[in-house]
């Protein structure tokens, strides 16, 4: 069931993908539609739901005629419902919503300003802080502006700091990247959301290769960290696997895991428009830490096995 559009092209699609999302949905929809840029529509695609969602998500699109609503008929799984609510967005700049997450009313403004104010800019982001399932700020952990990073640096560099950022002390910054606000056209030239696990991290890789990353100096973005949320530490690996693709059979093991993620940077950089020097470059760069990381973890796992 889908609400058919409006006539009128708004300058911004916001799309959130949602699946049983009724604790936190509410909130997430207030905050979104307490942005004070309001030239937007609002994409939601349910996943098939089984709990409140659906009735939560018409009672909103009756109230906003901003609001289009989706269901699709089964579980498309994560990864589709992310790509689905780009699919039926029609703005010049789009952004990813979570059910659970929540932004500041100038969020939305901010990251406009800024790439209108930097158009060589692909995506821009505001710095966020780390919430519980009560909506406390979670002390000590935050993300905002990783140290020494220059987005206007080369592509190659660019890249190269990107990925050196996911792994940085102050948590994973691929959520705060990838709830900004992104140029259409550009989103376009990716691949956009592969049924694997960290395509965000994958997606950003891409992006960062064709445009800076523009930092909103602010923070006014709040990720939900409860045990309902897809990076939850507790979660299985079988959880991880229905979250992202409920089709597929089973899920790899951790190193295959990894090995598909560095394939798809491999994938991210081989597409791109950089020159055969750089390529080569990144390639290399990609390689160390795969084998470095893939070593460790098979280390650990032979002296388990040896201890066991």
């Amino acid at each position: 069931m889908t609400a058919p559009p409006v006539s009128r092209v708004p300058r911004l699609s916001i799309g959130l993908p949602v699946y049983n999302g009724e604790r936190y949905l509410r909130e997430a929809l207030d905050a979104i539609l307490a942005q004070t840029f309001e030239d937007f529509e609002l994409v939601i695609s349910d996943n098939a739901s089984t709990d409140g969602t659906a009735k939560i998500c018409q009672e909103y699109a009756q109230r906003d005629k901003r609001i289009r609503y989706n269901r699709n008929e089964k579980n498309l799984g994560a990864a589709k419902n992310f790509s689905r609510v780009f699919e039926l967005s029609r703005a010049p700049y789009f952004k990813w919503a979570a059910a659970d997450d929540l932004m500041a009313p100038e969020f939305v403004a901010r990251c406009m300003e800024a790439l209108e104010r930097e158009p060589r800019a692909s995506l821009a982001y505001a710095r966020a802080k780390y919430i519980d399932g009560e909506g406390r700020v979670i002390e000590g952990v935050q993300q905002g502006l990783l140290r020494h990073v220059d987005w206007r640096r080369r592509p190659a560099n660019r890249f190269r700091q990107l990925l050196d950022g996911f792994g940085a002390d102050n948590g994973c910054s691929a959520p705060m990247f990838f709830h900004g606000v992104i140029r259409t056209d550009v989103l376009r030239r990716t691949r956009l959301i592969g049924g694997y696990f960290a395509f965000d991290c994958v997606l950003l890789s891409e992006l960062i290769l064709l445009g800076e990353f523009s930092e909103v100096p602010e923070f006014l973005f709040f990720i939900r960290h409860h045990p309902g949320s897809s990076s939850w530490p507790g979660r299985s690996w079988e959880s991880v696997r229905e979250f992202h693709d409920p089709a597929a059979k089973k899920y790899f093991s951790l190193p295959l895991l990894m090995l598909r993620q560095y394939l798809e940077y491999f994938g991210a950089v081989a597409r791109s428009p950089l020159g055969i020097g750089d390529k080569a470059s990144l390639f290399l760069y990609n390689t160390t830490p795969l084998f470095k990381r893939l070593r460790n973890k098979l280390g650990r796992k032979l002296a388990q096995v040896l201890d066991g």
